[in-house]
């Protein structure tokens, strides 16, 4: 439950200080951060809230005395700190920097607060136009200008600055808020928890450990920077006009770093989508533009992402895209009917959860093949949910020999849980592969893209799919691939662009460690985890061939389990259903030693397990047979791990130290969970 933040409180012995709410913001994560390295004074500040100069930031006694003036305030002095020449600001300058705090209050700012506190500093009604999508910039520029004018005493903005501004405007919320946009209703963000539908939080929260990465991960502090500072750039760029050119070289930038992150041959295009979900689109268009409408032929129905069964038909899998609203669920994209000739799908457990061998899941594919008068798209998974990779290389390369142009591949890979290697394998062979930047590889969710060999980028038909345009912006798309280019919207994802900068932040801090350094502390970690979760009495893995430690071999990550699924066995000896499970997911994240959990206890030890925070994958249903499923939940390792392990000093004195410490956030979680058997909290 969100509490008022103080007015006023004792603080150092001084009863009523006026500067407690000051404090109090100057400790919020999104605010402190920011301030490290700047100095914050309490004087005159003229006729205005603060004044900034030379990394000075000034601001009015009367805005330190009130909680919600001295967060809004230090906002706006912060991005106008940043975007700046803090001697003489521009007014397109100021008023993107109001416009930011305005949003900052509608949003992250209610996160801290039970209700609205309206503060005179800040112009009303502004931050509510600029998150309901008004396209009337200019105005909203104007009446920013105006009222900024008679809050700090300034001569009215000339309207060259105010057309300025507008063009920035869209960029002008905060990185948080920024990230969140441009997807679909998974995106959506509960400001007054400050969480979306996963639990995770937009900006950086070391304090939580995080095991989620087959799910989605809060961003590092180094994957939000990243995100921060291109954003400071295009504010600047749309600033001076030239906006469109940025973009567009910074997409392009991005497809450069993704194909030298994988080691592909030059001539593969890169196609960003929202999500992986997204790209399902991508490859069904490209699928039918080569060898016409196509059967959908989709491995791993219950292990892949939710909607993108709905995807892979060509469609919509939310009531929201990144531009378009009110969709209807699970009907096909404009251009999309023509494209499908059938869909089916192939199991890769039976009924009672156990794994179905090999052999027998691509005989059933090979089948599915063969009794269809027509192309298949087959849809390969290098990493489901629980980390099964299906169907195997070498039976791929025998169907693309056997079926010739009858079948296109695309192979999902959007965990990026394999080694570079085997994806430039797939593309050499002329596959489709997708990827995203949000899963093992650590950037904030949602980022996908789709690896384009140069035999599919240029299609023999042009089957139109203009319902392409709900999802994709022409930056997202390589300028050869002009028919594809067509059926996007020419409006920019921004937050698509700044998840990307995000995760190949991380990308880049993974790969810096050598194949070799990275083999052996991931072996390591891997085999510590396993470790943990086999000495716990009430935890049982999920079998699979993917779940065995090997010795070094220095192959990466193709051999090498980095999920491991469990099921939680309660006191009858019963594995927790999906609803059970789903519950203890949502309470390893919170700090359960508020009574309204039930947890009241005098004893250190068990307070300090369930006040920590833990964030797992989501469970997965997995049979148990007779009519009942459990859910399972998932440690996942991910790239940002390794990075702690090996560059993160302040996490340890040496690598071993801060190995050992992950594995004690593992076994912290596994405690929390044995406290949660059996409590009312889990029951309710």
């Amino acid at each position: 439950m969100v509490s008022p933040a103080p007015q006023s409180e004792t603080i150092a012995g001084q009863s009523g200080s006026s500067t407690a709410p000051l404090i109090e913001a100057c400790g919020l994560p999104e605010i402190g951060t920011e301030l490290a390295g700047k100095s914050l004074r309490i004087g005159d500040t003229g006729p205005g809230p603060f004044i900034v100069i030379d990394d000075v930031i000034k601001v009015r006694a009367e805005v330190a005395a009130d909680f919600w003036d001295s967060a809004s305030i230090l906002r706006e002095a912060l991005e106008l700190e940043a975007i700046s020449d803090q001697a003489s600001p521009r007014w397109a300058h100021r008023i993107v920097a109001h416009a930011t705090a305005a949003i900052y209050g509608e949003t992250m700012l209610r996160n801290h607060t039970a209700a609205e506190h309206p503060t005179r500093w800040i112009s009303r009604g502004v931050g509510e136009r600029l998150i309901a999508g008004d396209h009337d910039m200019e105005g909203i520029a104007s009446a920013i200008a105006d009222f900024l004018a008679d809050r700090d005493g300034l001569e009215p903005s000339p309207k060259g600055e105010i057309r300025a501004a507008s063009r920035a405007l869209p960029l002008a919320h905060p990185t948080e808020v920024l990230l969140t946009l441009g997807g679909d209703n998974r995106q959506t963000v509960d400001w007054t928890k400050g969480t979306n539908s996963y639990g995770l939080s937009p900006r950086p929260v070391p304090w939580r450990s995080q095991f989620a990465s087959c799910t989605a991960s809060s961003p590092s502090p180094r994957a939000f920077d990243a995100a921060r500072d291109l954003r400071h750039d295009l504010v600047a760029a749309a600033i001076d006009d030239v906006l469109d050119d940025a973009v567009e070289s910074v997409a392009d930038a991005i497809r450069v770093e993704i194909v030298r992150a994988f080691e592909l041959d030059a001539s593969t295009d890169v196609v960003l989508t929202p999500s992986g979900t997204d790209a399902e689109f991508v490859a069904l268009a490209l699928a039918a533009a080569h060898h016409g409408p196509v059967l959908s032929l989709v491995l791993a129905p219950n292990e892949i992402g939710s909607g993108s069964l709905m995807a892979a038909r060509g469609r919509h899998f939310s009531q929201r895209s990144p531009f378009a609203e009110d969709l209807a669920l699970d009907t096909p994209l404009s251009g999309f009917e023509s494209a499908l000739t059938g869909f089916a799908t192939v199991d890769v457990r039976d009924e009672t959860g156990h794994l179905r061998p090999p052999d027998d899941v691509e005989q059933d594919m090979r089948e599915v093949i063969e009794s269809h008068d027509g192309p298949v798209l087959v849809h390969a998974v290098e990493g489901t949910k629980t980390g099964i990779r299906l169907p195997r290389i070498e039976t791929l390369v025998e169907w693309e020999a056997s079926f010739g142009d009858r079948i296109s591949v695309v192979v999902d890979a959007a965990q990026v849980r394999i080694d570079q290697s085997t994806v430039t394998a797939h593309a050499e062979s002329g596959r489709m592969v997708i990827v995203t930047g949000s899963k093992f590889l650590g950037g904030p969710p949602f980022s996908g893209a789709v690896l384009v060999p140069d035999s599919m980028s240029n299609p023999v038909r042009r089957s139109g799919v203009s319902g392409l345009s709900d999802y994709l912006s022409t930056n997202d798309i390589p300028r050869r691939m002009v028919w594809l280019r067509s059926a996007a919207s020419p409006r920019t994802n921004f937050g698509l662009i700044l998840r990307w900068a995000a995760a190949l932040s991380e990308i880049t801090s993974f790969l810096n460690a050598s194949p070799e350094i990275r083999d052996e502390v991931m072996r390591r970690l891997a085999l510590g985890v396993r470790q943990v979760l086999d000495a716990a009495p009430h935890i049982r893995i999920v079998e699979s061939p993917y779940t065995t430690i090997p010795t070094p071999d220095h192959r990466g990550l193709d051999d090498l389990p980095t999920i491991f699924s469990f099921l939680v066995v309660d006191r009858d000896g019963e594995p927790l259903d999906m609803e059970e499970a789903r519950r203890v997911h949502l309470l390893l994240a919170i700090d359960l030693t508020d009574d309204t959990f039930g947890f009241v206890s005098h004893d250190p030890s068990s307070r300090q397990v369930v006040r920590q925070s833990f964030h797992l994958g989501q469970p997965v249903a997995i049979n148990q047979g007779h009519g009942r499923v459990a859910g399972a939940l998932r440690v996942a390792i991910g790239a940002p791990t390794l990075s702690q392990i090996v560059f993160d000093v302040t996490r340890g004195q040496n690598w071993r130290d801060r190995l050992d410490l992950e594995l004690a956030d593992i076994q912290g979680a596994v405690n929390k969970i044995a406290h949660l058997l059996g409590t009312v909290a889990l029951e309710t």
